[in-house]
């Protein structure tokens, strides 16, 4: 495993900070946008290299490349999906192998069928923990994905 960047600290506080979008930021569903879920969301976990994966990873991926100017992949600690909702816990990495970032927690909105960003966890020491901001803002997502 290649050690962390000396930018992976950036990268951090640029996510807690400023990647989150805003309520309303036009790559994210607002939570009035999201489907109200049925009481019978389960959890699943998308089989690497499906379609699915592919397209929630795919949703995340632009924000970081854009964050740390290199194609990035993403080593998954954990993705699980619930109705229209999928919460990744991932440390991006370039494809080189050059860098590796602090990880992520993100949550996606499917809209229409598309996976979408919904928001990425501030993950700094004194911020609530990721459900709890998750919650915040979609309260129609399940608990079982919030609280994993």
């Amino acid at each position: 495993m290649s050690r962390l960047s000396p930018h992976a600290g950036a990268l951090a506080a640029v996510l807690a900070l400023g990647a989150c979008n805003a309520p309303g930021a036009k790559d994210t569903p607002t939570p009035s946008q999201a489907t109200t879920q049925p009481a019978s969301c389960v959890l699943a976990s998308p089989a690497a290299g499906s379609a699915e994966r592919a397209a929630i990873l795919d949703a995340l991926r632009p924000r970081i490349e854009a964050m740390t100017g290199k194609p990035v992949e993403f080593v998954v600690n954990r993705l699980e999906t619930a109705c229209d909702y999928a919460r990744l816990i991932a440390t991006p990495r370039a494809r080189s192998g050059s860098d590796e970032y602090e990880p992520v927690d993100v949550l996606f909105v499917r809209k229409d069928g598309v996976w979408a960003l919904g928001m990425i966890a501030a993950g700094e020491e004194d911020s609530d923990p990721a459900a709890d901001q998750y919650k915040a803002r979609y309260s129609g997502a399940p608990e079982a994905l919030l609280y994993l």
